[in-house]
């Protein structure tokens, strides 16, 4: 579904309603006409799109509405009705001048469902309930002017909703889309043969084993005089942060640990901020601390500038966070001089992909200022990309293939362009919720992760000894005034 304006939530809803309708066990979504890359014309949507079976259209228009319709029919040229017999047609609503407000619109009888003809774009319905355009319509340069009219109550029921409400009464067509639909399940064992888009995960004890090991012998570069790293989770509340870091406890451990209070609530669960160390099954603490803080809110909770007292270690392990009281250099226990080990190392937001395309501005701009902010100290970020088993069906008993999954590709690729994230910097995990034995897969899947954010944190060591050996010496030839010469 590559270049596709659809979000993650509007596709999770349209798959919802479309297998609820029947004939589907999962939906993949295959995009074949998109009128501000193919042109906006009849002929150029039937080339494409006739006889290819199930289609949904998807409609984008410059009042920030998102709405189309479903067919289980094939599109043809042939200037017919078509009837769906059993009804599973639907148009829909998916936002409302740019707010997810999901809404279906089932069909009154099965008769007329779609038109097919040549010089007509994707029309439902007699009279028609949909139809967006006659002949080739040019684009002014932000929009396709439509032709047609969206009168949805003939073949289709409106729910008592008029224009306005379906659509913004806007037949200015930001885009236009068609996506082919199949049955995922049935590419399932292609999936598995076909070259993931990352590095696959190999799922066996040998590699558990060996990922295992390694973080077991883990320790920071000598010459940075830190014997912990420190890694900083922030994340909207129940994205996983605290999931996570009891996930990864259990993959050292061999069963499901619950160190990190988890939940569900209005407000953090998390009131502390606390550096847990991750211990091997000798109980012996591992040489990087997973560090939790509270949830992050749109209007209450931590703000920027306290997420920065914790980054720059001014902020001590076991700290009691109190909501009414911001953090301030005259906190008690505030560290007005932290050293580098008491500092984070690298700062990690996690994010639950299958809610990420909900995520309200507030959290997304505090998330984006605490990014610049690390950026300005030259810190590695990170994003840990959780509840994947909730992007696609398919990871929920595959997880190995999380990274073979087009759908989790799509979400690095719209977190990448909404927080300006290299996705070489996203890595992908799914927690213990309901489980109470480890699994496999999901100890590979995690510590996989670890690993990588290790090797961030280890990058951005190195650069800072490097930089820091090059100003000494600096420092070093001012003192005998003589100049530099430093390749």
């Amino acid at each position: 579904m590559t270049n596709t304006t659809l979000t993650l939530n509007e596709k999770k809803t349209l798959r919802k309603w479309i297998i609820e309708k029947g004939g589907f066990t999962n939906v993949k979504f295959n995009l074949l006409f998109k009128a501000t890359r193919d042109g906006c014309s009849p002929q150029t949507f039937h080339n494409l799109c006739d006889n290819k079976g199930p289609t949904v259209t998807v409609v984008y228009n410059s009042s920030n509405y998102v709405f189309g319709g479903y067919t289980p029919l094939m599109w043809t040229s042939n200037g017919t009705y078509g009837n769906d017999a059993d009804g599973k047609g639907f148009l829909f609503r998916l936002t409302s001048a740019g707010t997810f407000s999901p809404k279906r619109y089932d069909m009154n009888n099965c008769q007329n469902s779609i038109y097919c003809h040549v010089s007509y774009g994707p029309t439902f319905g007699a009279g028609h309930d949909m139809h967006l355009f006659t002949g080739a319509i040019n684009s002014s340069g932000s929009y396709f002017q439509g032709n047609g009219a969206i009168t949805v109550g003939s073949t289709y029921n409106a729910n008592g909703d008029n224009a306005n409400q379906i659509f913004g009464n806007d037949n200015k067509y930001s885009d236009i889309e068609v996506f082919h639909l199949s049955d995922v399940l049935m590419d399932v064992d292609e999936l598995r043969q076909a070259e993931p888009w990352r590095k696959g995960i190999e799922c066996n004890k040998k590699a558990r084993d060996k990922l295992l090991s390694g973080m077991i012998s883990y320790y920071p570069i000598k010459e940075s005089a830190i014997t912990h790293v420190r890694l900083l989770m922030i994340g909207q509340i129940g994205a996983g942060k605290s999931s996570f870091i009891n996930t990864v406890s259990s993959a050292f451990k061999g069963y499901v640990s619950t160190t990190a209070r988890t939940g569900t609530a209005t407000h953090s669960l998390t009131t502390k901020y606390r550096a847990y160390a991750i211990k091997d099954q000798n109980k012996h603490p591992l040489n990087f601390k997973l560090c939790d803080t509270m949830g992050m809110e749109e209007d209450h909770g931590l703000d920027v500038n306290e997420y920065l007292y914790i980054i720059d270690g001014h902020i001590k392990d076991q700290f009691q966070f109190n909501p009414a009281v911001k953090i301030t250099p005259k906190s008690p226990g505030f560290v007005q001089n932290p050293s580098p080990a008491e500092k984070i190392q690298c700062v990690i937001f996690v994010i639950d992909g299958s809610t990420f395309s909900l995520m309200p501005d507030g959290v997304l701009k505090k998330i984006i200022s605490i990014k610049e902010h690390a950026q300005a100290r030259e810190l590695p970020i990170a994003v840990l990309l959780t509840k994947v088993d909730k992007i696609s069906p398919i990871l929920e008993k595959e997880l190995q293939l999380v990274y073979h999954c087009q759908d989790v590709a799509d979400c690095f690729q719209e977190i990448s362009d909404k927080l300006g994230i290299s996705k070489n910097y996203i890595v992908a995990v799914k927690s213990y919720e309901k489980e109470t034995e480890t699994e496999l897969s999901v100890d590979v899947t995690t510590l996989t992760a670890v690993q990588q954010l290790l090797r961030y944190t280890d990058d951005y060591l190195e650069d800072q000894v490097d930089m820091n050996a090059q100003m000494e010496k600096i420092s070093n030839l001012s003192s005998m005034n003589l100049e530099p010469n430093i390749k």
